[in-house]
């Protein structure tokens, strides 16, 4: 039977930019779902070249695609992320404000007739987007957000949202200005996108913004310092 989930954020994509994505919002204290098309977390990285070598990322002379998932993954365990692997989102539409969701939000169906509701949804899909390779607009009035020529999802490099409030695109599957294809261009988008993120979420609450390194509040959400 066909589920209905409620969480936060939804996330839609398990590559890299989702699964940083999903890092930076638990920072934050923002609970995800992931909804990935594929079995397994890395998405073109490790179903395409998972042994491929990169040269560019941050930290490392080179490592290959499926170790760099492997990190990505351990680096959000402490988070509890819910994923739907082998799911396929074939739509966004608007919620209805309901508990949890007081101000309304979105519902992202996918292909087993299950969906997740959340206030804000991520697109973090790659080359792609939703169903077969294009995006399925959302009902009449219901807000949808716009696509490049080329199927890309534009987004604002302040806060990579969408045309639609609520709705953000980071990664290879967004359009912007200056856009470069690179991993970490995601991991800065992924970064800006969850301070906004909280906004939505929390609209009375303030975010500090804080640092890993001296952050103890953060470091428990990490699990690397016990509660006081």
């Amino acid at each position: 039977m066909a589920e209905i989930h409620q969480t936060d954020i939804c996330v839609i994509g398990a590559g890299p930019a989702g699964l940083f994505a999903v890092f930076q919002l638990g920072l934050v204290d923002l609970r995800c779902h992931v909804i990935e098309a594929l079995d397994r977390p890395g998405g073109q990285l490790t179903a395409l070249y998972p042994d491929k070598p990169i040269y560019d990322m941050p930290g490392f002379r080179v490592i290959d695609g499926q170790p760099l998932a492997d990190r990505l993954m351990d680096q959000i365990s402490p988070f509890k992320t819910r994923f739907h692997w082998g799911q396929q989102a074939i739509s966004i539409a608007r919620a209805e404000p309901q508990e949890g969701l007081p101000l309304g939000g979105w519902q992202v169906g996918m292909k087993d007739g299950g969906a997740v509701l959340s206030k804000a949804v991520v697109m973090a899909t790659g080359g792609g987007t939703l169903g077969h390779g294009r995006t399925q607009a959302a009902p009449p009035g219901t807000g949808t957000f716009f696509q490049t020529d080329s199927g890309l999802i534009s987004s604002d490099t302040r806060d990579f949202e969408t045309a639609t409030p609520g709705i953000f695109a980071i990664g290879d599957g967004c359009a912007y200005p200056g856009k470069m294809k690179l991993i970490l261009s995601a991991f800065h988008e992924a970064a800006l996108m969850a301070q906004w993120a909280f906004a939505i979420c929390h609209p009375q609450k303030r975010l500090k913004f804080q640092y890993t390194t001296s952050s103890s509040e953060l470091q428990r959400r990490l699990g690397v310092r016990s509660a006081d």
